[in-house]
């Protein structure tokens, strides 16, 4: 099974759809230029790879395909910087 971060709308092909682990990669990147600006880049990229975690789920997945209803895919990933930090 392929993990994703979004659909599109009204398309079900999913090869259209951004995959989950490319859009942490990108949303890393940016964090971490956000972050770059007072002095903690690393951290920023480790927040951007963090933050969409709960979307690697059953339940989220089945929510791109429209057969779930919205589920909460932000609390998971500050659960685990929380343990980690």
């Amino acid at each position: 099974m392929g993990y994703y971060a979004h659909s599109k709308e009204d398309c079900y092909d999913k090869e259209e759809w951004q995959r989950l682990k490319e859009h942490l990669a990108n949303v890393s990147v940016q964090a971490g230029g956000f972050a770059k600006k007072f002095n903690h880049e690393k951290f920023g990229r480790i927040i951007g790879l963090f933050h969409d975690l709960g979307k690697y789920s059953k339940e989220f997945q089945l929510r791109l395909e429209k057969k779930h209803s919205k589920i909460d895919h932000a609390t998971a990933g500050a659960i685990e910087l929380a343990a980690r930090f």
